[in-house]
């Protein structure tokens, strides 16, 4: 049998298309949109067909018939869909997501193919992009947490964000019943959806409302954390210097020899720190909220 594997475990995506409106079929969709994503290598130029393995959607358990039928609705609805995205220039335009898609029982995988249009927002992506874990993605049970997600991620490294309660309604593909009741919205959706993203990711968010009268118009959403995440390679630079210093500290003995000059880690691990802190900033900069 054929064997795949995911080159990549984390998902680029533009800031914009974390933003976008749209309203997902089911919880496949966006991980489809997740895996494919995860499949862009940095070199890529132009899009591919990318094959993704049964497995690799349905993480819950063992595929199955059941399965087979929502992996075709799933695409179907893929393919016939359009996402509004408001790009950086202030424009709203609005693409397909895809051009097609091919299921192969054989190999137990299935094909799909992304419209060029949308090729700025996935490949290439320099600045005004957000990045996160694939796995920690796939955990989410439901599509309110999954778009809830994606845009607070793309405002991570922000202090806090408001955001209009109709535009959170596009962005989360409420039904109408939840637009026309705020109450409904904030316990049907937001408040589930942000408790699992809190549970099962690293955001961490409280949220409170701004009104115009008696009505609530805006939602403020207070990150507790902001932050650049510190890429791993430092982590465990940082971290050797601290158990090699802490191993010198326990094993220095004193001798009557001369002993060859000990490496300074207390500077070292200095050093690490101040880079750790150049990346941060740098990790702003570059995304430019």
């Amino acid at each position: 049998m054929k064997q795949y594997h995911l080159p990549m475990q984390n998902v680029k995506k533009s800031n914009a298309i974390c933003r976008a409106y749209w309203t997902p079929l089911n919880v496949y969709e966006p991980r489809i949109i997740a895996l494919l994503a995860s499949q862009i290598q940095p070199t890529d130029e132009d899009f591919k067909e990318y094959e993704i393995p049964f497995t690799a959607l349905f993480t819950e358990k063992e595929y199955g018939g059941k399965d087979y039928i929502k992996l075709q609705k799933s695409l179907k609805s893929l393919v016939e869909k359009s996402i509004t995205i408001k790009e950086d220039d202030g424009r709203i335009k609005i693409y397909p997501l895809f051009y097609s898609a091919e299921i192969n029982p054989n190999s137990n995988s299935f094909k799909i193919a992304i419209h060029d249009k949308l090729k700025h927002h996935f490949i290439d992506l320099k600045q005004h992009y957000t990045q996160y874990n694939l796995l920690e993605f796939l955990t989410l049970s439901s599509t309110y947490s999954q778009r809830l997600f994606e845009y607070l991620k793309s405002w991570e490294d922000c202090e806090s964000t408001q955001i209009a309660v109709e535009e959170l309604h596009k962005i989360l593909g409420v039904p109408e019943e939840y637009k026309k009741n705020f109450f409904n919205f904030k316990r049907r959706a937001l408040v589930p959806a942000l408790t699992e993203i809190m549970k099962k990711t690293g955001l961490e968010y409280v949220w409170e409302v701004k009104k115009q009268g008696r009505k609530i118009t805006h939602i403020i959403f207070i990150n507790s954390k902001p932050k650049a995440k510190t890429p791993d390679w430092l982590k465990k630079k940082i971290q050797k210097a601290q158990d090699i210093q802490n191993e010198n500290q326990e094993e220095q003995r004193p001798s009557a020899h001369q002993q060859p000059e000990q490496a300074n880690f207390s500077d070292l691990i200095k050093q690490l720190e101040e880079e750790k802190k150049r990346l941060v900033e740098e990790s702003k900069k570059n995304k430019n909220k």
